[in-house]
């Protein structure tokens, strides 16, 4: 019986070490946003500094206006052939995420 625990123990703790072993680029700090109307389109100007983890306000003129958010990181050449995932932690109402560019 002991054996069989010992194994289970095992297993737990190499999974858990290999859980907090994976790389990751935190993306706190400073962003640029803007408010628009629209998602169709990136918004040319108007771009102003913010800090993430943070909260922008709304203007309060009760129109329905999208927030845009942008910040250019770099992913390390370790990261290349590799599938990388997006976490939103904050994220609300269908957000919309690019990568150079392109929707994904």
């Amino acid at each position: 019986m002991r054996r069989i625990f010992a194994l289970i123990l095992i297993v737990l703790f190499s999974s858990l070490a290999t859980a907090d072993s994976r790389e990751s680029v935190l993306l706190n700090g400073t962003w640029q946003t803007v408010f628009a109307r629209g998602i169709s389109e990136l918004p040319a100007e108007g771009w102003k500094d913010f800090n993430v983890p943070g909260k922008e306000d709304s203007d309060g003129s009760g129109e329905a206006r999208f927030l845009w958010l942008r910040r250019q990181i770099e992913i390390p050449a370790s990261w290349d052939g590799c599938r990388v995932f997006v976490r939103l932690d904050s994220a609300r109402y269908n957000p919309h995420v690019y990568v150079d560019g392109k929707f994904i």
